[in-house]
Parts: structure tokens; C-alpha cells; sequence
């Protein structure tokens, strides 16, 4: 019997995945839990527009991502740190902070669910690079600034 997977289920796949297992499994197990449903046309031809439609995403947030990447090159993204008189730092610049600046410079990417990726968090004045990942494999790099706060 061909089923559709609603859920993450080891051994057998992902969400969404079509699966062949035996009648009575599917029957006595699987529908009932709630775990599958039955891989009628109608449900498979839903299943890949859904498929087909999240790949047109992915290929508009890869694009976004890429465009910030390009502009932040010449003209990084500023943030600022809070700063002493003889220049002493101190705090560091973390993934927060550095989300909120960027979503400040491109109010745009509030649509997208993303996290920001560091190495390890920054104690100095300067160009640094981040890394934003916006799930599904969709990654990419920005500058940043680290400006003295006025």
C-alpha cells in the first residue's frame, strides 16, 4: 500500500515522503496513529505542489541572501557597541544584536525565519563576517561593521 508520511518517523522517512509498506501495517498501525494517510492521486498531486512551491521559496530566500551578501561587501552592515572614553570595550556583539541591526538596514528580511551564525562573539572595532542561515540547506555570509556607539 502507498502512503503518505505526516510525520518524522525513524526507520521509515521524512514528512511528506511516499512510502510502500504493507497493507496491514499502513491498516493496523500507521493511519491510525495518525502517523500516515493513504497515497491517493488527489493527495499526491497536492504533495507536489507543495513540493514545487517550496522550492520556488527556496530559490527567492537563496537569491535574497545571495543579494545581501553582494551589497554587504562594499557597504557592511553597521552595529553598534557600546564604548569607553580610552576606546575599552565593554560588551560584545552578539547574534542578537547583530539581527537587530540587520533587520533595521533590510526590513525585508523580517519575512524570513533565519538565524545568525558566529564563530565566536565579537570584542573589537572592525569588518567582521557573519553567517545567516535560513534553514533547508540555505546559507550564506554578510559583513558587519563594529562601530562605536554615539
Amino acid at each position: 500500500m502507498k502512503i503518505i508520511l505526516l510525520k518524522d518517523l525513524r526507520g521509515l522517512g521524512r514528512k511528506d515522503d511516499i512510502r510502500n509498506v504493507s497493507d496491514g501495517y499502513a491498516r493496523n498501525f500507521l493511519i491510525p496513529q495518525g502517523v500516515a494517510k493513504p497515497a491517493t492521486s488527489r493527495e499526491l498531486e497536492k504533495i507536489n505542489t507543495q513540493k514545487e512551491s517550496l522550492a520556488k521559496t527556496d530559490i527567492q530566500i537563496g537569491e535574497m541572501l545571495g543579494e545581501l551578501h553582494r551589497e554587504t561587501e562594499s557597504a557592511p552592515i553597521s552595529v553598534p557597541i557600546k564604548m569607553g572614553k580610552k576606546g575599552e570595550i565593554f560588551s560584545s556583539v552578539k547574534e542578537v544584536d547583530i539581527r537587530k541591526a540587520l533587520l533595521t538596514a533590510k526590513p525585508q528580511l523580517g519575512v524570513l525565519k533565519f538565524e545568525i551564525e558566529l564563530e565566536k562573539h565579537i570584542k573589537e572595532v572592525g569588518i567582521h563576517e557573519a553567517g545567516i542561515n535560513a534553514g533547508r540547506g540555505i546559507k550564506n555570509t554578510f559583513k558587519i561593521e563594529v562601530k562605536a556607539k554615539e
